[in-house]
């Protein structure tokens, strides 16, 4: 009785946890009632919904009108991504509408192309400026990534009346020279650690040719980052910041960047000088509102650990609670880390040769449905490895067969059930139960990411996107891509990790649920770690990344990565999703002695934040 009470106070302690930070995070993204934030519904051409968020200053109305800024999100990512420049503009006085482009976010259609998202973007861009409290005439926008090219396009072939354009991320490239006749008050930032659009240049190379196109630009010999050239007045002012220690998908969420953003436009929209809008810029508080988005997400973690241990200790779960396997399968240390390292160098090499575009176009071309870009390039890694996996199991039974004459049973590997003198080994009613846990569990976090996103507008999220409600035509694809993620996780993260390649306790429950937790990750995990070391190697030695030395016109001999350098960024939040994931796995197997609730919930929680953060459409 005093487990129980001891798991129900840590359930509503984290429960705690979790409304206090959303409701921390919803006061830090109203500014604590001096932003209105509003979701808004436009229509394309085609019928799509294009999602978007409003952030308006309380004090702007038709009588008060101010200037406008429409944000577009990168690739594979979504409104709340911008919401960082959002919110700080908002507080600044300036309206700002982010959207969801096609195939992004809560938006609905597909992304076909990379500038295919630009028809909603001149739709959303002139929904914003037709808006009785803006000021038509004083207009930007401000992009990332894909958002910056649609940002680029947009001004240029749509919106030659925007009044500021602020470009975030990519080398300076002749691609995106700036005409003053046609763009104007044009801000440029880039990362130190640019991944994208480098022409094979390395870091010495990158930092000249942005000097000669400054220069271009500015029309100033030795033309220096953070200067501002030209003149706001005539549209021709310019400047490019380059943001120190950061990647690409770091640009959105940098305190630099951010700053520049908001005192740019600042500058061109609102006419303070440089040294004001600085001043403004640099009282930040976005921070604190993707602080507490990832407090209430992690806590919303805990929170289902505490569930799962109260659950477990009541009459009708109880018999979930099963004994672990008593052998261990390979007491040999040599054998053991011979299978370990096959799988972190299978892992390794099938993220590689496996995770690129093409594997996309592959499996669309075969099956039309299947048609999100960045979960498709997981697919071909998570086949491989499902495929390393069950060959390396039977060469483990071939061996165990030959070498063990007592033989080993499915109760060995923890997939089934043995009773007690009798002769069959499932038992249909702990495996219901353990479903319908499976079920209050998963149906619990999808509960609470919903309340917190239609109550407070909030999702539970830090700077990208992981749990939050799924659209009907994402709920469809949810249920096509389920299986997979399943397989892999019966097969790898239970069959192998928990069954035959499980090690021996430690002294005391605590010291086991660490020791097995860091074994599962040091198997799962360390192939991708090793990986997304090796491609940012090449930063330290002044070359770029190493999975991204794309051809240079003056160096063909340069190595061609078919997967670089987008699928390396996915590992940022890849890994970390991961180990949460494995902590809670290692947690469900040590209780119940099966591997199955760990390895659907594991399932369900990876396909849910792959299938409402990830595009669908196009594949890079």
């Amino acid at each position: 009785m005093e487990d129980i009470k001891k798991f129900q106070m840590g359930f509503f302690i984290s429960l705690f946890l979790i409304v206090s930070s959303a409701l921390l995070a919803y006061g830090f993204q109203t500014d604590f009632g001096d932003v209105d934030v509003q979701t808004v519904a436009l229509v394309d051409a085609n019928g799509n919904q294009i999602v978007g968020k409003l952030y308006r200053p309380s004090s702007v109305n038709s009588t008060q009108k101010a200037p406008a800024v429409l944000g577009l999100h990168g690739y594979n990512n979504d409104k709340d991504v911008m919401r960082p420049f959002a919110l700080e503009l908002a507080k600044a006085g300036i309206v700002v509408l982010c959207i969801d482009v096609n195939g992004h976010g809560d938006s609905e259609g597909t992304l076909p192309e990379i500038t295919s998202g630009l028809a909603a973007a001149n739709m959303a861009y002139g929904w914003l400026q037709s808006q009785s409290f803006v000021d038509g005439t004083k207009m930007g926008i401000y992009g990332h990534s894909m958002g910056y090219i649609e940002a680029y396009y947009l001004a240029m072939l749509f919106r030659p009346d925007h009044d500021a354009l602020a470009c975030i991320s990519f080398a300076t490239i002749p691609m995106f020279y700036y005409n003053f006749s046609i763009f104007h008050n044009v801000l440029h930032l880039q990362a130190e650690y640019e991944e994208f659009l480098r022409d094979g240049m390395n870091q010495k190379e990158m930092t000249d040719n942005d000097t000669y196109w400054m220069e271009i630009m500015s029309g100033v010999s030795g033309a220096k980052y953070d200067v501002t050239y030209g003149d706001f007045a005539l549209g021709t002012a310019y400047r490019t910041h380059r943001a120190p220690g950061i990647t690409h998908p770091g640009l959105s969420a940098n305190s630099g960047t951010v700053k520049e953003v908001t005192a740019w436009m600042l500058q061109a929209l609102s006419g303070k000088t440089e040294e004001e809008a600085m001043t403004i810029a640099s009282q930040q508080t976005y921070v604190w509102l993707e602080t507490f988005g990832l407090i209430a997400l992690i806590s919303m973690f805990v929170s289902v650990v505490f569930l799962f241990l109260w659950l477990l200790k009541t009459p009708f779960f109880r018999t979930v609670e099963q004994p672990l396997p008593k052998r261990l399968l390979i007491p040999n240390p040599i054998i053991w880390w011979s299978f370990t390292i096959v799988n972190i160098v299978a892992a390794g090499l099938a993220f590689i040769f496996f995770t690129h575009a093409d594997v996309y176009y592959e499996i669309q071309t075969t099956f039309p449905l299947y048609n999100m870009g960045v979960i498709n390039n997981w697919l071909g890694f998570y086949v491989i490895l499902i495929m390393v996996s069950v060959a390396i199991t039977i060469v483990f039974l071939a061996i165990r067969i030959i070498t063990d004459r007592k033989g080993i049973s499915a109760d060995d590997f923890a997939i089934t059930y043995p009773i007690e003198g009798k002769k069959r080994h499932w038992d249909w009613i702990v495996f219901l139960k353990t479903l319908l846990m499976v079920a209050i569990l998963f149906g619990y976090m999808y509960i609470i990411s919903a309340l917190s996103q239609v109550t407070l507008n909030i999702e539970l999220r830090g700077f990208w996107t992981f749990a939050k409600i799924i659209t009907p035509q994402r709920m469809v694809k949810f249920f096509m891509y389920l299986p997979f993620f399943l397989l892999f996780y019966l097969i790898n993260g239970g069959l192998s990790l928990f069954g035959w390649m499980r090690v021996k306790e430690a002294k005391n429950p605590v010291m086991t649920q660490l020791k097995w937790w860091l074994t599962a990750c040091l198997i799962m995990v360390t192939g991708l770690l090793i990986v997304f070391a090796i491609q940012y190697l090449g930063f330290v030695f002044g070359y770029g990344p190493t999975f991204n030395r794309a051809p240079a016109s003056a160096d063909p001999d340069r190595i061609i990565w078919l997967f670089a350098p987008m699928m390396p960024l996915q590992l940022l939040s890849f890994i970390p999703m991961t180990m949460l994931i494995l902590f809670g796995m290692t947690l469900f197997f040590r209780k119940t002695g099966r591997i199955y609730l760990g390895s659907i919930l594991g399932a369900l929680i990876t396909t849910w934040f792959f299938v409402v953060g990830t595009v669908i459409g196009y594949g890079i």
